[in-house]
């Protein structure tokens, strides 16, 4: 059974649907909380078959050592041409980890957007919960994009990717993020649409991790 490092950084912001997909295939999650101060020193990048870094109500512009920790382990899983897939604050630590610019969106995003995929030229709707966006970087392939454009998703190198949005999220858990953090009057989506950003979700990390 192939192990996989999850790092959390949220009580309301956990694997989500990544558990049912690392269940789909034989997959054991080792959950971290990085936050919480557990130490991420003793994890070898040699010894990882991969990460996934979730979101959180954190800043990569914080004066926080760990999430400094966190963009060195994906530097050096890249190195190893190892899989590395992030979803909101984990794709800005991604970007950030290769000197992108991640700042304060105009306008906030929250509840239902659409994206659209850059590959396929499809529209779907997804939660979202963010203040701070991130800017294209030279060697990244945007794989996602909003009504303007902006970054939404991306691909970096051979095995690392990541989503601005929250595919692995259900309308429960959403609606429980969104009365903590105050925006509870966001628009949600269906449950039809829950299950097509569910297997978004399970499309990007079967590509990311090659299953």
């Amino acid at each position: 059974m192939v192990e996989v490092v999850v790092l959390q950084h949220a009580d309301n912001c956990g694997p989500g649907f990544v558990a049912d997909w690392a269940a789909a295939h034989d997959v054991t999650l080792k959950l971290l909380r990085p936050d919480q101060g557990e130490n991420l020193m003793p994890l070898r990048a040699s010894e990882l078959n991969g990460l996934i870094i979730l979101g959180g109500p954190q800043s990569v512009n914080d004066d926080l050592p760990w999430l400094s920790s966190e963009r060195i382990l994906v530097r050096s899983l890249d190195q190893r041409n190892r899989p590395v897939f992030g979803i909101c604050l984990g794709a800005q630590q991604i970007a950030r980890a290769f000197a992108a610019g991640v700042g304060p969106l105009t306008y906030p995003q929250y509840g239902r957007t659409m994206v659209t995929n850059a590959a396929t030229g499809a529209t779907l709707p997804v939660f979202e919960a963010h203040t701070e966006g991130i800017t294209a970087f030279p060697g990244m392939t945007q794989t996602y994009s909003d009504e303007l454009g902006a970054v939404q998703g991306f691909k970096y190198h051979r095995h690392l990717a990541a989503v601005q949005f929250h595919p692995e999220l259900d309308v429960a858990a959403f609606q429980t993020i969104a009365n903590e953090e105050g925006f509870a009057s966001a628009p949600v989506l269906t449950e039809a649409e829950v299950a097509a950003s569910k297997q978004l979700l399970f499309d990007e990390l079967d590509a990311c991790f090659a299953f």
